[in-house]
């Protein structure tokens, strides 16, 4: 006789057409083919907080990036010498000026690509 406090798996099996076990695989999207299916089943009824996966080795890279551009605050030293340059504070030639206001934008674009690599909204 089974204890009714149990808290055992128990498994269930399912057959499935080489086409079907695909869509499956491709609507799990990279996730456990069974979490998936028991996310599907019972969504609605669980309150449990899932479960995260590690972030990938590339994530995590990007992450790393993403931080030290934050860290390096390129952004806002570029942005300083731009302002010095257009005020007059320091000689530069026209060039330099749009030069230095091209690098602000390209590390403000470079942060967004990240973010949005990573799926993080900004603030």
């Amino acid at each position: 006789m089974k204890n009714a406090g149990s808290t055992k798996q128990n498994p269930f099996s399912l057959r499935l057409s080489p086409e079907e076990r695909a869509e499956l695989e491709a609507r799990a999207n990279g996730r456990p083919v069974g979490s998936y299916v028991r996310e599907c089943l019972f969504a609605a009824n669980d309150n449990r907080p899932r479960p995260r996966r590690a972030p990938s080795k590339h994530k995590a890279e990007l992450a790393a990036v993403l931080a030290k551009l934050g860290r390096a605050e390129f952004s806002s030293s570029l942005r300083a010498i731009a302002e010095a340059a257009r005020i007059g504070a320091l000689p530069v030639s026209p060039q330099l000026e749009a030069d230095l206001e091209q690098a602000c934008r390209d590390v403000a674009e470079m942060k967004l690509l990240l973010m949005k690599a990573l799926g993080i909204q900004e603030r």
